[in-house]
């Protein structure tokens, strides 16, 4: 037997959902617009990812700083900005992929000094990265392929010790690849084919 929920009907169903401190789901067949959920205080982890879900209601997380992982990859309907984000002092963990969310990673994110993972491939940022931006964080990820990047890598990654992964491949990025990249020790995969970089190295 197959069940195909609204995500409303899925909320209404669940037991003490005020208290929910996690809520994930995977590859599953829950359709329609994320409600207001600023009310799930508790909220710990939001991660529905691969579902059918739609609309930008799933910013009002943004509501929660109890909130420690975000994830709503692979919903290809969803859709709004990171306008706001920053009010989740907490987040460690920001998945992204595959929406149609867009507009730039606000500036306002480098105040977020806990965040280690951020996977937001195929949005459209169509922006600069900003300098400075996150780079006082613990990040030791950051996937952006193909989300319209613009400009030059700033020399300020290099203040991302804990980097291990960065992809920043099939955008619009130019200029040279900075030389404080060197710095980080833990840094093990570097992809940024498809910009228009005068030079870069894997590591």
């Amino acid at each position: 037997m197959v069940w195909f929920l609204s995500f409303g009907m899925l909320i209404s169903l669940t037991f003490d959902i005020f208290f929910t401190e996690s809520l994930a789901l995977f590859n599953t067949e829950i359709t329609g617009e994320v409600p207001d959920l600023s009310g799930l205080q508790s909220l710990e982890v939001f991660k529905v990812e691969n579902c059918k879900l739609s609309g930008e209601g799933f910013m009002s997380l943004y509501n929660i700083p109890s909130l420690i992982v975000l994830g709503v990859s692979g919903n290809d309907e969803i859709t709004g900005t990171l306008d706001g984000i920053e009010k989740l002092v907490n987040l460690q963990e920001l998945y992204l992929a595959g929406t149609k969310m867009n507009g730039p990673l606000p500036e306002a994110m480098g105040d977020m000094t806990k965040l280690k993972f951020i996977q937001c491939e195929f949005m459209f940022c169509s922006c600069q990265l900003y300098e400075p931006h996150l780079y006082s964080s613990p990040l030791s990820m950051y996937t952006a392929p193909e989300t319209s990047f613009t400009g030059a890598i700033p020399a300020t990654f290099g203040n991302l010790v804990d980097l291990q992964e960065i992809d920043l491949s099939l955008n619009a990025l130019d200029g040279a690849l900075p030389e404080e990249l060197g710095q980080l020790t833990k840094l093990e995969k570097v992809a940024l084919y498809g910009n228009g970089m005068c030079s870069y190295n894997l590591v």
